[in-house]
């Protein structure tokens, strides 16, 4: 793994994703999509497809609203991503991942829908 995509809503807290940009670059991540999208979005197929062309090992939804990080999890798994998906999701019933070790700031955060 090597390839990280974050995204979030265009708002003042979406906008933070500079810390976690730069820690995935500390540890050794090539940061392959970091992009906002607007606040009233409701489709998120097309900016999932944006993302998954950039071809992520790890898509972070760290910053995202809960309404937004279901839709996108939604569009992820019909998209066929494959890969970590990074964030408090285990809020939403997405398992622990287990290889959260390899990414930055490891611990409980970091989780996939793929068990």
């Amino acid at each position: 793994m090597e390839r990280w995509a974050v995204t979030s809503q265009d708002d003042a807290i979406g906008k933070t994703t500079a810390w976690e940009v730069g820690s995935a670059k500390a540890e050794g991540w090539e940061v392959v999509y970091d992009k906002h999208f607007a606040i009233d979005t409701t489709n998120f197929a097309p900016i999932v497809s944006s993302i998954l062309a950039k071809k992520p090992d790890v898509v972070s939804l760290s910053l995202s609203y809960p309404t937004f990080v279901i839709q996108m999890i939604d569009q992820l798994y019909q998209q066929g991503f494959k890969g970590i998906i990074f964030g408090q999701l285990h809020r939403y019933g997405v398992g622990f991942d287990p290889r959260a070790d390899r990414l930055p700031q490891g611990g409980n955060q970091q989780l996939s829908p793929l068990q």
